[in-house]
Parts: structure tokens; sequence; C-alpha cells
């Protein structure tokens, strides 16, 4: 059977069903308005749900199977590129955003592992853990105090600029 036939028999299978389904999750979203609104859209460019092995490349053997199908099938929520330009456009920043999901212990090892080889790739990361329906929490440690964002008032809306710019100097 020739591939053209393959791919046929595979539509017409009803175990292939396919449907489109959302990109972003409302939290991304409102993450990345916040973000939008305070370090702005005219420097900066957006991409969601990026693999970890498109931003971070492998200069090696990844000899642990674990780590590499980690390595190979992991994505983060939100990559901060330059805009404008032409050429190789490397990522100043990486936003994870958290949840109850989060917590339980496999979550925990997951993130630091993508931490770790964000780290190693020299890519900051930024997580962002929504406290309430308003309030949001960049850091980029869980025991720092990092920026608590109010989406009401936006009060806090210039420390968070600050807060990501600094984030994305490590980088530079």
């Amino acid at each position: 059977m020739n591939i053209l036939e393959q791919l046929t028999k595979l539509n017409q299978s009803s175990l292939c069903q396919f449907s489109p389904r959302p990109v972003v999750n409302c939290h991304e979203e409102s993450v990345q308005e916040i973000i939008e609104i305070s370090i702005g859209i005219e420097k900066f460019r957006y991409s969601h749900q990026v693999a970890l092995r498109s931003i971070c490349q492998r200069n090696g053997f990844i000899d642990d199977e674990k780590i590499f199908k980690f390595y190979s099938n992991s994505s983060v929520d939100i990559v901060i590129l330059k805009k404008g330009g032409y050429g190789l456009k490397l990522p100043l920043l990486v936003i994870e955003c958290q949840s109850s999901f989060h917590d339980n212990d496999d979550a925990i090892a997951r993130d630091l592992l993508k931490k770790d080889i964000l780290t190693e790739s020299g890519i900051p990361l930024v997580s962002v853990r929504a406290l309430d329906t308003r309030y949001y929490h960049f850091y980029q440690d869980v025991n720092s105090a990092g920026v608590v964002y109010n989406s009401i008032t936006r009060d806090e809306l210039p420390e968070v600029k600050n807060y990501l710019l600094k984030a994305m100097e490590i980088y530079e």
C-alpha cells in the first residue's frame, strides 16, 4: 500500500476524527494582555505554545530517555521575541502561566526541569499565577516577592513593566 492509499484509509477511519481546539486558554490570554499593556506591542512579538526544542538548542546527545522525551514533547506558554529586523529571532523571555495543576509533585518536577533547560539555554523565565480573578503574581522564583498586579486598578503596571524588562536584561 503506497502512502496515498494509507492516508486515504486513515482519513476514512472512524478512529481519526479531528477538530480545532483553542491554542490559548483564558489564563494565558489574560496574562498576554497584561504583558502587552505593560511592555507594549511596538517592540515585542508574542508566540504561544512554542515547543521547548524550538527555543532551546540541544548541543549534544541527551542520554537520559525521560529528559529527552520531556525536551522533545514540552512547550512553553508564551515566548517574547524582539520585533522587527531580519534574521534570527532569539527568545528574550519565557512566560509560564501557573495554576493549581502545577501544585502536585509531578508537575513541580516537570516545571523545575523546564526551568533548568531554559536556564542552561540562557533564556530567563517568569512565572505568572492568578491569585484570583483580578490579582496576578509575576515571579522568577516561588520564594521571591516578584510583583502582584491588580487587573482592576492597574496600579502596579509600571512595576510589572520594570520587572519584565529587568528579566529580559538578564538575557541581553
